[in-house]
């Protein structure tokens, strides 16, 4: 098959997000690791050279000791947030573009242990939010950062969700919070809440579920 450079560019990049989420001992490395998960499909000069235009996109940051070492690589900030957006890699690599991320969907599987747990991390979270009122926060605000937390409940309680109601409902909701109610909401391990939902939902993304 052949890929559009654009197409290359995609799949280098989750390429690269899986190279570091998966398989990499170090947080950098050289690009023939990630010529590794894309073998038979892009030679390895290709590789170099889409991870260098990735580089000046923004989505790779390129480590290089000196001029005569070898670069190694790995994702920036905004890299993570592009990949995850895109489909996992064996999707990409068979042509398949799905539909608009926004609108894929995840089915979140009550019966999981792992989604039993967040169900149970966001009772005490909610529980927490509602019974502390720090210095700083107003009645109204109160109130909106714990309605907030119940709608994002509610999603939770959905059959499935989509990405966006993902991100925006749920884990915008709990990151509000945790801005806001700061010392209270670490008590209700608010920050471990957030990243066990992406973890569940980069793991449902990589399962091709997502």
């Amino acid at each position: 098959m052949r890929y559009s450079f654009q197409d290359a560019k995609e799949i280098i990049l989750v390429a690269t997000y899986e190279t570091l989420a998966f398989h990499s001992e170090y947080e950098t490395f050289g690009s023939d690791k990630v010529h590794e998960r894309v073998k038979g499909y892009f030679a390895p000069g290709y590789v170099a050279r889409i991870l260098r235009t990735l580089g000046e996109d923004g989505l790779v940051t390129l480590d290089q000791y000196d001029e005569t070492a070898p670069t190694h690589y790995t994702l920036s900030d905004e890299g993570f947030e592009a990949a995850e957006t895109l489909p996992p890699l064996p999707s990409l690599l068979e042509g398949q573009k799905l539909v608009p991320a926004a609108n894929r969907t995840v089915s979140l599987g009550h019966n999981l242990p792992e989604h039993r747990e967040i169900a149970k991390a966001f009772d005490e979270a909610i529980e927490l939010a509602e019974a502390t009122k720090p210095n700083g926060v107003s009645g109204d605000e109160h109130r909106t950062i714990v309605s907030g937390l119940k709608a994002a409940r509610e999603l939770w309680n959905a059959a499935e969700l989509t990405q966006l109601q993902a991100k925006v409902g749920v884990i915008m909701a709990l990151e509000a919070a945790q801005d806001q109610l700061k010392i209270a909401f670490q008590m209700a391990r608010g920050s471990l809440l957030v990243e066990a939902i992406k973890l569940f939902f980069n793991s449902a993304a990589k399962a091709n579920i997502f």
